[in-house]
């Protein structure tokens, strides 16, 4: 097993889960893992540059190798429903692109990866015949506490239009775990809710409550993320903030 430093991102359904025609050759969930939902154009989202695979007759897969890094980015999906996403912690996906004295996590990486794979969660739910009434959601970086160099975070807003956010001394934070992971457990229903004006606004509420977990692996609290919507009940993050 490397030892470099990995993000994973997981879907369980809790109970019995039948996607509907899963092993169909060109069916719904090869179309869901070709064209997955996105927040924009060239988003941090699901999309791999490959061509989805059934592996084993177990699990549909999409595995390619990232620009310049050659580390390996993969999108699996189960026959129970499961779901991982997996890609490296460092500069070729989770990270800025340049590595000295230190891995510095993206924010914009990671509330536009986890808002897309709550999506992807949202649209393979669909999907089924049979779906669980409750469902788990996990967040792990994998090795972090053992990345050379360092994994630190900072936590944002990022440079927009003439705006700048110098990174101040103590702006970064590192992991407080060698290998930190977070679950939250919720009803399919909430995931799955609707609007009229936004088909999304379950996922992106789960997505808010991920984001949150991955900040708190650095450190930090739920008033350091930029990019979250607290209008209403329930917050959630709020894509326009960071794809705009």
């Amino acid at each position: 097993m490397s030892d470099q430093p990995a993000y994973l991102l997981s879907f369980v359904p809790k109970g019995r889960a039948v996607i509907r025609d899963f092993f169909d050759t060109y069916g719904n969930v090869f179309s869901l893992l070709t064209n997955p939902p996105e927040t924009r154009a060239g988003s941090f989202g699901m999309r791999v540059p490959a061509i989805p695979q059934l592996r084993h007759g177990e699990y549909w897969e999409l595995a390619a190798n990232e620009p310049f890094q050659g580390r390996i980015r993969k999108l699996r999906v189960y026959v129970d429903g499961a779901v991982i996403f997996r890609a490296s912690a460092d500069s070729s996906f989770l990270c800025w692109p340049k590595d000295a004295t230190e891995r510095v996590v993206n924010p914009v990486v990671v509330a536009d990866s986890i808002v897309s794979f709550t999506r992807f969660v949202r649209e393979l739910l669909s999907m089924m015949n049979v779906s669980p009434p409750e469902i788990q959601l996990g967040i792990e970086l994998r090795n972090a506490g053992q990345s050379e160099p360092p994994l630190k975070m900072y936590a944002g807003k990022l440079r927009k239009g003439t705006d700048y956010y110098p990174l101040q001394p103590g702006s970064l934070h590192g992991v407080s775990e060698m290998h930190p992971k977070k679950k939250i457990m919720l009803p399919t229903d909430g995931l799955r809710e609707t609007t009229s004006g936004d088909p999304f606004i379950g996922a992106d509420r789960a997505a808010y409550r991920l984001v949150l977990g991955f900040y708190d692996m650095f450190n930090y609290s739920d008033a350091d993320i930029p990019y979250i919507d607290r209008e209403g009940t329930h917050p959630r993050i709020e894509v326009a903030a960071f794809a705009g």
